[in-house]
């Protein structure tokens, strides 16, 4: 198990858009976002400190529409 967070290990953020057309938010983040702990049970070569790579698509049904002032 990893713990994850911001590069001072305070709650992290990731950068995310959402299309109204399709209903997908979409993360793509990469370097705000570091591994703060690990357990002995994670033994994948991650070490404290590493840079976390965050990337998905997600529909949202019923599709939302945000708009901006």
């Amino acid at each position: 198990m990893l713990t994850i967070a911001g590069p001072d290990g305070k709650p992290g953020q990731a950068d995310a858009s959402y299309s109204n057309p399709d209903g997908t938010i979409v993360i793509d983040d990469q370097g705000h976002l570091r591994v703060t702990t690990q357990s002995s049970a994670c033994n994948a070569g991650i070490k404290i400190g590493d840079s976390i790579i965050l990337d998905g698509r997600f529909e949202l049904p019923p599709r939302g529409i945000i708009t901006s002032p």
